[in-house]
């Protein structure tokens, strides 16, 4: 049985990886929420809808551009063409048409425009793309590492989960809050594969959540402990 939460990463923490398998999946979800979609997308195949997005974009416009080209005097002579005149429009990387002024031609200047501004929407998105990739908090909770294994100890004649928490960068993370969760597996013959997880929300006493909202400064290595009680999802069953 595998952990839910992989520790496959560095210094045997999480790489992010949840053992989860969704066997049922609506593709219409994700494309209702089709930025956060891309977002999480590798970079390689982020690469290639990037450059699909700009390929049809110029061939969209390229068909407008060779349609123009009679009455506007912009002398194309192959579709070929119209494509190279229409990344050259939308990229402005420069104009090689025989009259720069269109035979005053209304149909060029609307065309112009429209391309101009979708372009502009169009790599305004990317680099928000791409920002956000990079941006991702995923790389930066790499840095954030805890115990290997936890710890028993008694004190005052009560049981204490114990393990430890530090922020490997120089730059610690501020207002960090703290939230530990038990997943416990029991046999159940009435569920899949005979096992039933349960998921429970662990009591800290430190941090203290009721005091300071669970809030840890992390410039230190920062202890958190759970009792084992009545209430623990951790106590025997008697």
């Amino acid at each position: 049985m595998h952990r839910i939460l992989d520790r496959e990463g560095v210094e045997f923490q999480s790489a992010g990886v949840f053992h989860v398998v969704q066997t049922r999946r609506t593709c219409a979800i994700f494309l209702l929420d089709f930025f956060h979609t891309v977002i999480h997308l590798p970079f390689p195949a982020l690469f290639l809808v990037i450059l699909t997005v700009y390929f049809l974009c110029f061939c969209f416009f390229a068909i407008f551009w060779y349609w123009i080209t009679e009455p506007c005097g912009i002398g194309l002579r192959t579709y070929r063409d119209a494509f190279y005149l229409s990344v050259e429009t939308q990229m402005t990387i420069g104009y090689g048409v025989p009259d720069s002024f269109f035979n005053e031609c209304w149909e060029a200047a609307v065309l112009i425009v429209i391309q101009t501004v979708i372009g502009l929407m169009l790599d305004a998105t990317v680099i928000g793309i791409v920002f956000q990739k990079l941006a991702n908090a995923n790389a930066r909770a790499n840095t954030v590492i805890f115990s290997d294994t936890a710890l028993l100890e008694l004190e005052d004649g009560c049981v204490h989960l114990r393990f430890r928490v530090a922020d490997m960068s120089w730059r610690p993370l501020s207002q960090a809050t703290m939230q530990v969760y038990c997943v416990q597996h029991h046999r159940d013959s009435s569920q899949p594969r005979g096992i039933r997880v349960e998921l429970a929300a662990v009591q800290l006493e430190e941090p203290d959540t009721d005091i300071h909202n669970g809030i840890i400064f992390l410039g230190l290595p920062a202890m958190v402990s759970h009792k084992i009680d009545y209430s623990s999802p951790l106590a025997p069953d008697v």
